[in-house]
């Protein structure tokens, strides 16, 4: 299966002050669903105390039907989805 390596790293500066995050990498293979998440409202500032809504939205990109689907959204304790399906259609 076709394997493929994430980096992440942040570097933040603010005046003379600058710090460097830690190297998180993750080695992904392809996989047969696509899971996007889009905000739901234009806030161009995320702030504290405020609630946002989000779309998620699973997608079969596989040119078959996946049976016994479980799909687990866990969003910092705040939130845990479980879907459980007999079958997740692929595009026809």
């Amino acid at each position: 299966m076709l394997q493929k390596t994430i980096t992440n790293k942040i570097e933040a500066q603010y005046g003379e002050a600058k710090k460097e995050s830690n190297t998180v990498t993750t080695n992904v293979a392809k996989g047969q669903i696509e899971v996007s998440l889009v905000a739901a409202e234009a806030a161009e500032t995320v702030k504290p105390g405020y609630q946002y809504r989000y779309i998620v939205s699973v997608k079969n990109i596989s040119n078959k039907d996946i049976k016994n689907i479980k799909l687990q959204f866990d969003i910092g304790g705040i939130l845990m989805i479980h879907l459980n399906g007999d079958r997740f259609i692929g595009p026809r």
